[in-house]
């Protein structure tokens, strides 16, 4: 292909790129245009607001693990609660494994994901190496739900990185949670708030949004050790609190 004709090519795949997003945005504001329900007159509903305020209090509650310590600090300029949580058993030759869990959830109808993981690295004032993405899928019934139904599937993308200081070393694991998945880019739960606006006002004119938590999951490792070999335990505790959220504060309904 010469020159020409992939500079045009490029061209063409930008201008589509953009007429889908002006049909994506134009398609969620029409239906509130022609029924003169402006958009900006009412914040998008969510649902289960009350339990994401009460959530930044209390916590989440994870099988197999029980909560040693939960106080509200403030990260950044915000309060999250920082959640410290311990394994229920314990073998003959290791003492049970504690876990630290930072949550921010979601305050309001229009509050979104900024920049959460600068302040909490600047908060714990650690160093950063060895990271990457890892994947993880929860399993989880929808609301409503009949009890013989098969559960579905949400796969969530974390950030997974070692964070260390001169006293302590952490494989940590950050993502921003929401019903059905999770990803530790903004753009990603935008990209997904977008289009549930889009349907919700286009099914029942009642525009509605995804909540969020942002999720910052701290495993003490040995000093300075391969962060990559705590995954088998990061990622079953992962798993529970992506569940446990998804069935509580992140839920279709309150």
């Amino acid at each position: 292909m010469s020159r020409l004709k992939l500079l045009r090519h490029k061209q063409l795949s930008k201008t589509i790129i953009l007429l889908c997003l002006l049909v994506l945005v134009g398609g969620a504001a029409v239906p509130s245009y022609i029924t003169w329900q402006w958009p900006w007159t009412k914040p998008p509903q969510i649902a289960t607001l009350n339990q994401l305020q009460s959530l930044g209090k209390t916590g989440v509650s994870l099988p197999g693990w029980r909560s040693l310590q939960a106080q509200t600090v403030k990260v950044g300029g915000r309060k999250w609660l920082a959640q410290v949580v311990q394994q229920e058993t314990a073998t003959v030759t290791a003492s049970p494994v504690s876990a630290i869990l930072l949550l921010l959830p979601q305050q309001n109808q229009t509050e979104q994901p900024q920049v959460e993981w600068t302040d909490v690295n600047g908060f714990e004032q650690w160093y950063v190496d060895s990271e990457g993405y890892r994947q993880f899928t929860t399993q989880f019934f929808p609301s409503g739900s009949l009890p013989a139904n098969k559960p579905q599937a949400a796969k969530v993308t974390a950030r997974f990185f070692r964070g260390w200081t001169q006293q302590q070393t952490y494989a940590v694991l950050q993502w921003y949670a929401w019903p059905q998945g999770g990803h530790p880019a903004p753009s990603h739960w935008f990209w997904s708030d977008q289009l549930t606006r889009w349907r919700s006002n286009f099914h029942s004119k009642v525009a509605r949004r995804i909540p969020w938590v942002a999720v910052s999951l701290q495993v003490p490792i040995q000093p300075l050790g391969e962060v990559n070999q705590a995954w088998p335990l990061v990622q079953p505790l992962a798993e529970a609190i992506q569940g446990a959220l998804m069935a509580g504060p992140l839920s279709s309904t309150p």
